[in-house]
């Protein structure tokens, strides 16, 4: 497996999961948020399709970097946002050639590889599951809640009851 496929399944994977967890917030909640500077459940997932449009239009690549983006405002819309906007972006994470991957590019305050620009969203998604999940826990939900009910080491595999192939 290679390096941009290996983020594709990370970044499907959080994804899938911060739309799973939004389903347990409840929906009187949605918009609500633990402190004046901090992000609601809505506004994480929208944050998080948003990046992945908004790093599709550094990378200047994909599908998602000539779409324009539009906020969801309710929970199936925030969840069809994500899932469709992370299947998008991990089209591209596929899609990069090999050779693309070493080439420098000037972001933010210094240089890096595309591949290393590539990555960033996947961290992001990650830390935005624990968002999510600490939101839950604010709210009450004790439970940890998993898409596929497998966990962690099922993240990149291509198929759950499958061991990872290398």
């Amino acid at each position: 497996m290679n390096i941009m496929e290996t983020l594709a399944r990370q970044l499907t994977w959080a994804c899938a999961n911060i739309t799973a967890n939004l389903a347990f917030i409840p929906a009187d909640k949605l918009a609500w948020k633990p402190g004046v500077e901090a992000k609601s459940a809505l506004e994480i997932v929208n944050h998080c399709a948003e990046v992945l449009h908004r790093m599709s239009r550094v990378l200047g690549t994909g599908a998602l970097a000539a779409a324009t983006f539009s906020a969801a405002a309710d929970l199936p819309a925030a969840q069809k946002l994500l899932l469709a906007s992370a299947e998008q972006y991990a089209a591209m994470l596929r899609s990069l050639p090999a050779a693309e991957l070493r080439r420098g590019m000037p972001f933010r305050s210094r240089e890096f590889t595309v591949a290393e620009v590539a990555a960033m969203p996947v961290a992001d998604m990650i830390w935005h599951l624990g968002q999510m999940a600490y939101l839950q826990t604010l709210l009450g939900d004790g439970t940890t809640h998993f898409s596929d009910d497998r966990g962690w080491g099922t993240m990149l595999r291509e198929q759950p009851e499958e061991l990872l192939q290398l």
